[in-house]
């Protein structure tokens, strides 16, 4: 039996590709950033996934969706998102969210070239921002790689938090930015 090369499911571009599609200011941001890891997130995104959670006072989720940057400087991670694959059946409440599996096929039908599934974001309607002991549990479960990212809305107080990789290590906001 011969071995086949099989394409890994998420590609990760290389720094020449990040020199080649960000602004400067971006650019230097990220390079002078203490981070090994640090989030753009177009507006479009960023306000599809702000209306989307806000329209509910339970909670609310779904898949991110970009490209992930591997930066040969000090090892680092730029994740960029690009899109949001809102979960569309579910059961939920005030305080908790169970999104269906069908969010993965619907997620893999919309990527394009070099684009993942790179997180997942879900709302805390008045609760606050932070990870519950089942957001650790689904992070690691299935966002377990260093650049995976966990978001967390409150549409109410207008607060996020950013969680990465298997331990949901939180992230500044200050190496976050939308763009």
């Amino acid at each position: 039996m011969k071995w086949k090369s099989v394409e890994p499911d998420i590609k990760i571009s290389s720094f020449d590709t990040f020199l080649n599609s960000y602004n400067l200011q971006t650019v230097l941001a990220v390079i002078k950033s203490p981070s090994k890891y640090f989030v753009v997130v177009d507006k479009n995104c960023w306000d599809s996934m702000t209306s989307h959670l806000g329209s509910s006072k339970n909670e609310l989720g779904g898949l991110l969706v970009g490209k992930i940057f591997e930066l040969n400087v000090k090892d680092r991670f730029l994740v960029h998102l690009e899109k949001i694959i809102p979960s569309k059946t579910f059961e939920n409440s005030p305080v908790s969210l169970k999104m269906n599996s069908d969010i993965w096929q619907q997620a893999n039908s919309e990527l394009i070239e070099m684009q993942a599934v790179v997180g997942w974001y879900h709302s805390h309607p008045n609760l606050g921002v932070f990870f519950s002991s089942t957001d650790r549990y689904n992070q690691k479960a299935s966002f377990s790689s260093e650049f995976h990212l966990g978001l967390v809305h409150d549409p109410i107080r207008n607060e996020t938090a950013l969680f990465r990789g298997a331990d949901c290590e939180e992230i500044s906001l200050k190496f976050f930015e939308v763009i």
